[in-house]
């Protein structure tokens, strides 16, 4: 095997101070490597100064949520040589290395449980519990999906379809490699399709009766109660380069941009990430799913949540009135629900503040780095047990590694790349996978969050305040 001229090792530690060993990289990538990083630091520092000017005016800055957690440390990992990079100057084609992927067989034990929301996961894959999921229902997708992600002995292929809107496919694959170096050999072998816009497809309506067996397989980053789309992390996980959100940034909002006018200046007015700055924050969707929500409950700011369509693979685990207020969709009613809930909130500041607290601490704790990979981990390993054929890679797939995203400098999602790359394997294993609902625990679930909904629209009826 050739030797590589150029190797380099980031080590995750710290958001913004990580400890970076370059081992013979280019002086070209050092530099921007350390400027980019050198005007994030910066940038960090005037945000923090905005944001301990401007939050919740008389009381508590940060409402109880410390600096430390904002922006929380990435996990150690044991660094292994095999984790490098392996960026070889004469590699134009950049092809993987025949090292790669990594194996582990070392058996770990799960410390925790894995947080109450996991267990949508079972509801998620119930339409293909009984009887599986066929090559058929993958094949039927094709001409719908944006590409195809087929893994094999641990190797990820994807077959791309068409392009999505932006690149959100680019830190979607991403988050997955580095799923597979976190987990080296504990995933299946899988085959599946994804599409990537914001509005689930596979109705349920077209498969009642004898046709809920043949419901086809789709990923998505959204789901709905209408639909049976397997919901999916989204991309931003792994950074947003469009609008300047880092990967893990929970101190970033996502207010309405004008893409068309973005995309002519060069993206250069959208640092959403200096807006979390509100005593109260509306999520609302559009004609679709929009994936502001994480970043508007990060905000500890009282989230007004417009009732939504649809549902993130999260989103299911939060309570009304305990991680934000339920503000009605009724287009009649959509101004006075969210006067009302202002009002509320200015009247009761500290109840209000604990809700912003309670949604914040949700994001800070149950979506943690680890969570997300561990979700990542049990959907796809569920999912795989219920394949009913061997995948194999297709023609026209190719093979991906973290090589081909990562040795060629392309500003802000090359540095979004080397900060959230894994370069070690986990030292536990993934959290306990919780049961799934029984159908009394479940209707009892939803029977509570209605009747809490239903509670908050008595208020606004009486205008009690």
């Amino acid at each position: 095997m050739e030797k590589p001229a150029h190797r380099s090792r980031l080590r995750l530690s710290k958001p913004f101070s990580r400890a970076l060993e370059v081992v013979r990289w280019p002086a070209m990538l050092s530099s921007k490597v350390f400027g980019a990083r050198t005007a994030s630091l910066m940038l960090v520092v005037l945000l923090v100064g905005t944001i301990a000017s401007t939050r919740w005016i008389g009381v508590s800055t940060f409402a109880g949520v410390s600096f430390q957690r904002l922006f929380r440390p990435f996990p150690e990992y044991a660094l292994r040589d095999e984790y490098l990079l392996y960026c070889i100057t004469t590699n134009t084609t950049l092809t993987c290395p025949a090292n790669y992927p990594p194996t582990d067989s070392a058996e770990r034990l799960s410390h925790h449980q894995c947080p109450d929301y996991f267990r949508w996961i079972h509801e998620d894959l119930k339409p293909w519990k009984k009887k599986g999921i066929t090559l058929e229902m993958i094949e039927s997708m094709r001409k719908i999906a944006h590409f195809r992600l087929v893994i094999v002995n641990g190797i990820a292929y994807v077959e791309q379809y068409d392009n999505p809107f932006q690149t959100r496919e680019v830190p979607t694959l991403w988050g997955i490699l580095q799923l597979l170096k976190l987990y080296p050999g504990q995933l299946p072998d899988l085959d599946l399709l994804f599409h990537c816009d914001d509005y689930p497809l596979i109705k349920k309506d077209q498969y009642m009766g004898s046709n809920i067996a043949e419901v086809p397989v789709l990923f998505r980053f959204c789901g709905s109660d209408s639909a049976y789309d397997i919901v999916f992390p989204d991309w931003s996980f792994w950074g947003w380069p469009e609008i300047n959100i880092k990967p893990w940034d929970w101190n970033a909002a996502i207010y309405n941009n004008d893409w068309n006018k973005e995309i002519a200046e060069g993206f250069k007015n959208s640092d959403l990430s200096k807006q979390c700055t509100s005593r109260h924050r509306i999520y609302i969707e559009g004609y679709a799913w929009s994936v502001s929500n994480k970043y508007i409950l990060a905000c500890d700011s009282m989230n007004l949540q417009v009732n939504p369509n649809f549902y993130e693979f999260f989103t299911r685990g939060l309570v009304p009135l305990k991680h934000y207020w339920p503000i009605s969709d009724h287009p009649d009613q959509i101004c006075k629900s969210i006067k009302f809930a202002v009002n509320w909130g200015n009247s009761h500041v500290e109840k209000a503040q604990e809700i912003g607290q309670a949604g914040s601490k949700f994001i800070m704790e149950q979506m943690s780095i680890e969570n997300i990979y561990d979700y990542m981990f049990h959907l796809l390993k569920e999912y795989g047990m219920l394949l009913r054929y061997k995948p194999t890679i297709p023609p026209g797939a190719i093979e991906l590694c973290s090589e081909k995203w990562s040795c060629v400098p392309n500003g802000l999602e090359h540095m979004y790349r080397l900060e959230s790359m894994v370069e070690g394997l986990a030292q536990r294993n993934p959290c306990a996978m919780p049961p799934p609902y029984s159908h009394h625990a479940l209707q009892a679930l939803l029977d509570q969050n209605a009747r809490i909904k239903r509670q908050v629209e008595e208020w606004e009826s009486k205008g009690n305040q």
